[in-house]
């Protein structure tokens, strides 16, 4: 061993023998107090070894504590650093000391770019004057603050909301240590919960306020509206004939449609006022102002104007019309589903007069409602309570006025509203699905009248029978047909099926397969209302159609008018070319019936003849027509006979 390391190892353990060399002489120094005899030399080591260990132990302890302690903080900061949240301590002047892994994970910052810099620098010029005017104030006075907003700026210059605490630290003389703060980004959160009120309150396709969202808008509006005694008016516009874009079009279109109808409405209201879709074609404008009878005319006027401007979609332009009702919030008490239901109501009214127009609410249109709502009600049990019952209406033939057909048409003998036309009740079955079944009831009636007509000699006479789109469009509608054709035994050849042109615009399968199945029956088809829909050659060449029906309205002033009597002549020429049978509906004078016969040989259907009858009626006038042609006929043949000896 070197002198060197002997030294230094004398001079490490120097505590050591001092501290020995001192229990010896502790232990010599009390036998001789205690007269005890000296002991030999050996008799001392023990006391030695004891003082000499005790300062090995104590250092050593105090090594192992010193090493826990580095190790805990050690520990500690790796905790720090590695938590997932956002923390950082600063000293009095505000200068970062540490900062957690996560703190720099959000804000893009690596750790030398953050260490002894002022927090002031992270913030937004607000937070700074906030956390300089009231978070640094009521850290000084309370030592914590808790869930402070605040906005950071990120590296890359992203603003992030967060929710700021703090606690400071003091030493035992009161003396400050530090502030530790944790941070809550808040930024995600509320982004999810933008997302989650978009999707509850927001219509996804066209980005405006759904039934929910404007339900709480209007219920706001109608608040101020109350308290500043301001009137509040609301539209409801429903797009006409959409339904017919989407079948014809596709959905896609359909979506493009209403993102285009949906961008006009926002360019056509200003900042008060609110423009929300409810669903499918159907929107709601909120007018907090202006809201005069003659400004909403004004208003509505604009609309229906811009709205029937062409859409260009994929290259091709489209035109589409719109329904408006108005409502006008009254002064005093209301509420949300009171007005939109009074808009409703108007619009509804515009539908049912023709459409691509507006209307303003009245009471009358309310008792109409409720009046509809019991219809509707008292209707689910019209066919077990036997309240429906057919009416009879001839269709003569014009050259030789015999009856050949008779269309069936339904009447409701209501034990309160008494006998109401379909009108009243048809459009309400139409809306609540009532018709499958009530259609159903006229089918087996008609065909049953039919039958009990062949009974009577009757063989000739055709039977029309209405078939409504939702009728047709039932699954099981040619398994109806079959078990009412097996029940009553008709022959289907007797029967003309009556549809309208709405059904010919759904070019689906499925309606191109019930035709075929209603043809290969037997069964005669006719187009009710020909002329008033999308009328279209294309439909005609395509599907299997023997009859035209020549709607009242063009007959109607037809020798007063050029447009409707250029229409109607249209139609002959179409089914002449065509080979298709024809059927005059509405003919009520002899200058109609004079037009039509100087132009073609069709069939007549009207109050000239007759108009719609009971079934004992019309018995007793078929009975009469008959008569009135077997007369004729008997005359006309003794004629030919005596003429014929005569020649002889």
């Amino acid at each position: 061993m070197s002198l060197y390391s002997m030294r230094t190892l004398l001079i490490r353990n120097t505590p050591s023998i001092l501290a020995g060399l001192f229990f010896v002489v502790l232990s010599v120094a009390s036998r001789h107090l205690l007269d005890q005899p000296t002991s030999p030399w050996t008799i001392h080591l023990f006391p030695f070894l004891l003082g000499a260990l005790l300062p090995l132990t104590i250092r050593r302890y105090n090594s192992r504590r010193r090493s826990r302690m580095l190790a805990d903080d050690s520990h500690f900061l790796r905790l720090y650093h590695t938590a997932p949240i956002m923390l950082h301590s600063m000293d009095d002047h505000g200068k970062i000391l540490h900062v957690s892994d996560h703190w720099l994970r959000v804000l893009g910052y690596e750790r030398h770019e953050v260490l002894g810099r002022s927090i002031n620098e992270f913030f937004t010029e607000e937070s700074r004057r906030r956390g300089r005017d009231e978070i640094h104030a009521k850290l000084v006075i309370s030592g914590s603050v808790k869930d402070v907003p605040l906005q950071m700026i990120s590296k890359q210059g992203v603003v992030h909301e967060i929710l700021l605490s703090a606690t400071t630290h003091y030493n035992v003389n009161g003396a400050f240590l530090c502030s530790q703060v944790v941070m809550v980004d808040m930024t995600e959160k509320q982004r999810d919960e933008q997302r989650i009120r978009q999707l509850a309150y927001e219509d996804t396709l066209t980005q405006l306020p759904n039934r929910s969202g404007l339900e709480i808008l209007l219920r706001q509006a109608l608040k101020i509206s109350q308290q500043d005694n301001t009137p509040l008016a609301v539209f409801s516009l429903d797009l006409d004939h959409f339904k017919q874009i989407n079948d014809t079009l596709g959905s896609k279109v359909g979506n493009q449609v209403l993102e285009q109808i949906a961008q006009r409405l926002k360019e056509h209201i200003n900042d008060r006022q609110i423009v929300a879709r409810l669903g499918g074609d159907e929107f709601v404008i909120v007018i907090p102002d202006k809201t005069s009878a003659s400004a909403l005319r004004l208003n509505a006027d604009i609309l229906l104007k811009r709205l029937s401007e062409p859409l260009t979609i994929n290259h091709q332009e489209l035109f589409t019309s719109v329904s408006i009702g108005i409502a006008i919030a009254p002064q005093g008490e209301t509420d949300v589903d009171t007005l939109l239901g009074n808009a409703n109501q108007a619009m509804y009214q515009v539908k049912r007069n023709g459409r691509n127009d507006y209307a303003f609410f009245t009471r009358q249109m309310s008792e109409q409602a409720l009046r509809n709502l019991q219809i509707e009600t008292d209707l689910r049990r019209a066919v077990e309570n036997n309240e429906l019952e057919l009416f009879y209406q001839p269709q003569t033939c014009s050259k030789e006025g015999k009856v050949t057909a008779l269309e069936a048409l339904i009447r409701w003998r209501h034990p309160n509203f008494g006998l109401l036309s379909p009108m009243q009740f048809i459009p309400i079955a139409e809306t609540s699905g009532q018709i499958i079944q009530i259609g159903h009831w006229v089918f087996r009636q008609a065909c049953q009248q039919a039958q009990a007509w062949k009974r009577q000699g009757w063989d000739e006479l055709r039977v029309a029978i209405n078939i409504s789109p939702r009728q047709f469009q039932d699954i099981h509608f040619i398994d109806k047909v079959d078990t009412i054709i097996e029940e009553t035994g008709i022959d289907p050849t007797r029967i003309e099926l009556e549809i309208t042109e709405t059904i010919l615009m759904d070019s689906s399968q499925l309606s191109l397969n019930t035709l075929t199945d209603l043809k290969v029956r037997g069964f005669t088809i006719a187009i009710d209302d020909f002329g008033t829909g999308y009328s279209s050659l294309m439909y005609l060449k395509n599907f299997p159609i023997d009859r035209l029906k020549i709607p009242r309205e063009f007959i109607m002033d037809i020798e007063d008018s050029i447009d409707k009597s250029c229409v109607v002549e249209s139609i002959i020429a179409l089914s002449q070319s065509l080979k298709l049978g024809l059927v005059a509906e509405g003919v009520e004078t002899r200058n109609q019936l004079d037009f039509l016969l100087e132009r073609c040989h069709c069939s007549i259907q009207g109050y000239y003849f007759a108009s719609p009858m009971t079934l004992l009626a019309v018995n007793h006038y078929i009975g009469e027509n008959r008569n009135q042609h077997s007369s004729f006929d008997a005359s006309l043949s003794t004629n030919t006979a005596s003429t014929a000896a005569v020649s002889s």
